[in-house]
């Protein structure tokens, strides 16, 4: 889609912006807790609800900047057990893996930078802690470890809930960046979100950002590398 090729022409540069703008001042945060009740499907690893942290001031609300964070991933129950319990005592003991319940805090770095050297320093910033274990893809459950793996649901609860208490349809720009596994979450988000908000707001301009993403062309590999392969899945 022309939102992916414009997102990923993107790429190089703002990545190497995430290392080299410089802080001016700290964007102040707030977190907002998603509410059982309306958002049930938008839970953590072990059941906790998710929430998000939104920048304090609303003067910027015309042109907005969703950060998805990221934090590696598991993908068996075994390895999802070893990364949430890592004592073994039955009691989730990784941040990675519950919600997040420090009320404010505090970034100045990146994206987040207040210098007219980042793009984004006038954007309106919200940052999404990761706590799904699947690189915000995930939509479902496992009986045999007891966790939820709802990052899909999570970003998807995360952008209603922007839509309906800070009037996001109404900004003229939206960018949508992650790190690492939340990287991931941007390549498999950006689309959708992006035919979702044009739905509504079709002069919206939209981008997206991956600063270390799994965009690794197929064409780079050897001539008999499985990765090569039109149903090759990682």
């Amino acid at each position: 889609s022309n939102t992916t090729v414009h997102s990923l022409s993107m790429v190089m540069r703002a990545t190497s912006l995430l290392y080299l703008v410089s802080a001016v001042s700290a964007v102040s945060l707030e977190l907002f807790e998603l509410p059982s009740h309306t958002y049930p499907h938008g839970v953590c690893n072990d059941g906790t609800p998710a929430g998000y942290y939104h920048d304090t001031d609303l003067s910027k609300l015309g042109k907005v900047h969703v950060h998805l964070n990221g934090g590696n991933l598991c993908d068996s129950d075994q390895t999802c057990l070893e990364r949430c319990d890592r004592d073994h005592d039955g009691e989730v003991d990784n941040h990675l893996c519950t919600a997040d319940t420090k009320q404010t805090v505090q970034n100045e770095h990146g994206l987040f930078a207040g210098g007219e050297e980042n793009p984004l320093h006038d954007f309106w910033h919200v940052m999404v802690p990761y706590c799904s274990s699947d690189t915000w893809a995930g939509t479902g459950f496992s009986d045999q470890s007891g966790y939820y793996f709802h990052g899909k649901y999570i970003f998807r609860n995360v952008m209603n809930s922007l839509s309906h208490h800070f009037n996001l349809f109404q900004a003229t720009e939206f960018v949508l960046s992650g790190s690492s596994a939340g990287a991931f979450g941007v390549g498999l988000n950006c689309d959708d979100v992006a035919d979702w908000l044009h739905s509504n707001n079709p002069d919206m301009k939209v981008r997206c950002v991956a600063d270390s993403p799994d965009f690794i062309p197929w064409w780079v590999h050897s001539e008999n590398c499985l990765r090569r392969a039109d149903d090759y899945q990682p």
